[in-house]
């Protein structure tokens, strides 16, 4: 199976900029766009005004009427749960502390499942999670 995710610090980059069409299906022709309920979750977390929350229900509402709103299962905590115990083991806990990498954790976890490609702007926290359980990933250069 082939798909995508674009990880929130997609969205948020693309809504400052006022750039939301680079996150159109056109650009990526290769793979469907999906939405994980984790970025749902942390855009939600950020939405300060009710209109950004709004946003964020019309994205929510919208993957999953197509089908293609993503939830991570009991496989994706657990493979999560494993690898930031190894990251934490290894780097230190104070690292796997971060609830930011917890949720990069379960997205990644649910892309390595269902075979899809994370695209980031953070690389640094997917390449860290990568070095630990192969998943695809990609960063999107900065939105201009």
């Amino acid at each position: 199976m082939s798909g995508l995710f674009f990880d929130t610090s997609v969205y948020v980059s693309a809504r400052r900029r006022r750039r939301t069409d680079v996150l159109d299906s056109h650009n990526f022709p290769d793979a469907p766009i999906y939405f994980s309920s984790v970025v749902g979750h942390e855009l939600y977390v950020g939405a300060a005004a009710p209109a950004q929350r709004r946003e964020v229900d019309t994205l929510w509402n919208r993957f999953n009427a197509v089908g293609r709103l993503v939830v991570p299962n009991d496989t994706d905590w657990q493979t999560a749960g494993r690898v930031l115990h190894e990251v934490g083991s290894q780097q230190g806990y104070g690292l796997v502390g971060r609830a930011r990498l917890t949720n990069d954790a379960l997205l990644a976890m649910s892309a390595w499942r269902l075979g899809f490609t994370v695209v980031t702007l953070n690389a640094a926290d997917f390449q860290l999670l990568a070095s630990y359980r192969r998943f695809s990933w990609r960063t999107l250069g900065e939105l201009t």
